[in-house]
């Protein structure tokens, strides 16, 4: 039944105000706030250089703020007409305002003119940065640039620039791209933006060479959403699509690298490193692309998996993925160094730091899906198809290696002799047959 109670008629009057202009968030977000539960320490806030919305103004990252006016400057001053050109690019963001703003997970309270001038300034601050690399790589210039002299700067902004919260619509760079077109654009082949990113960004953690970045399906447009996502795509592109394998699969852990030792399994370094995700496993033996583990890899993989959990989409979990298995494949110290012998891992980090890398990687996660799923089935059923030395092995470790008694002792050789024995009569029974 209804309260006749009355109502204040400001109340009233300010939520009817506020109904009539909610509406939900945007569906086309893709630049998202991270969740609490995958932050560790400030690996998801900018260091130097904001980009975007989500930490615009804060103090600590003025300085940076003339840096990036600088660059515009520099962007325009290589243009025909440069008030002409100005104004040109103003518009052009103006045009795109409602969809930029639709690109964030949350309300930019910003004005319109505040909003125009922040995309501008950092997209054509982004631009130029990428060009006057290029130009640094191949022609060692941009000498009396800061961002190129200063020690650690340049590795610092880069960070910055991979961070989910740090990013722009990439409709937005692209544009600005177009229209600000320079002569040496198309100089050493690289003639689209995705190529001149995935140059800035080439080889952060993964192997990849300057061929992979100039091969023919680089070149072809694609959809992304910002940076984040062009990198991410640079580093799963060659994978081969695979149905993703649901929840029940991800908590069905395969062994480690120690154990699988035991009972057979090799470990062999890819020579394929077009497809840095692409693990197999066929008969017995695990085949695993190169990874180089810098001191900033963390970061940059940490942002990778981010992204994927914020967008929730199982097809898309490639990153997750990566890190859940080389959590379980890396248990112990002796697992790192054995992968270093193999030269599989390169690591910047102590052993005992790379040890538990990928566990810290994936603490936090929500796993929608797993891309290992197959992968994980075939090492299962090896190790089903050799049982036996399964359980001699698990007999020795728990028995023998550690043991607590003498009975511990006796029953581990007691069951030694028994398996082995069992082993034998197996042996002999298909000689006959």
């Amino acid at each position: 039944m209804m309260s006749d109670t009355y109502a204040d008629d400001g109340l009233l009057h300010s939520l009817s105000r506020r109904l009539n202009y909610a509406s939900p968030l945007p569906s086309r977000s893709s630049i998202y706030r991270v969740p609490e539960t995958l932050r560790r320490h400030n690996e998801m806030a900018p260091n130097l250089v904001s980009i975007g919305p989500f930490h615009y103004g804060r103090q600590r990252l003025q300085a940076m703020e003339e840096m990036k006016i600088w660059y515009l400057k520099c962007l325009l001053k290589q243009t025909p007409d440069q008030d002409n050109c100005l104004v040109h690019l103003v518009n052009i963001i103006k045009k795109h305002e409602n969809f930029c703003r639709d690109c964030y997970e949350e309300r930019v309270p910003l004005s319109s003119d505040e909003f125009v001038e922040m995309m501008l300034v950092d997209g054509c601050f982004i631009i130029e940065l990428l060009r006057k690399y290029k130009r640094f790589c191949f022609s060692f210039g941009e000498g009396g640039d800061a961002i190129f002299s200063t020690p650690r700067m340049l590795s610092t902004i880069t960070n910055d620039l991979l961070l989910v919260e740090n990013q722009l619509p990439w409709r937005v760079l692209d544009c600005l791209f177009k229209v600000t077109r320079v002569d040496d654009d198309d100089d050493h082949g690289i003639t689209s933006l995705r190529q001149l990113a995935c140059l800035f960004f080439q080889n952060p953690t993964f192997v990849r060479s300057f061929d992979t970045i100039m091969s023919p399906n680089l070149k072809e447009e694609f959809v992304s959403s910002h940076l984040l996502e062009t990198v991410r795509n640079f580093v799963v592109q060659d994978q081969p699509y695979v149905e993703v394998v649901k929840d029940i699969e991800y908590r069905t852990p395969i062994p480690s690298v120690s154990e699988l030792l035991e009972i057979g399994v090799k470990f062999v370094a890819s020579d394929d490193v077009s497809g840095q995700l692409n693990i197999t496993f066929r008969n017995g033996v695990m085949e695993i692309p190169p990874i180089i583990i810098r001191a900033n890899g963390e970061c940059f993989i940490r942002n990778l998996i981010a992204y994927e959990q914020c967008t929730q989409k199982p097809e898309q979990c490639h990153m997750t993925s990566y890190a859940i298995l080389f959590s379980h494949l890396i248990e112990y110290v002796e697992d790192v160094d054995f992968l270093i012998q193999k030269e599989i891992i390169t690591t910047e980090l102590s052993k005992v730091s790379t040890a538990s890398f990928f566990k810290r990687l994936s603490n936090g996660t929500e796993a929608t899906g797993f891309f290992y799923g197959d992968l994980a089935k075939e090492v299962n059923e090896y190790i089903k198809r050799r049982w036996l030395k399964t359980r001699l092995v698990r007999v020795k470790r728990n028995y023998l290696y550690n043991p607590s008694s003498f009975w511990s002792v006796s029953n581990g050789v007691a069951v030694i002799l028994i398996l082995t024995l069992t082993q034998t009569i197996f042996t002999v029974l298909s000689y006959y047959k």
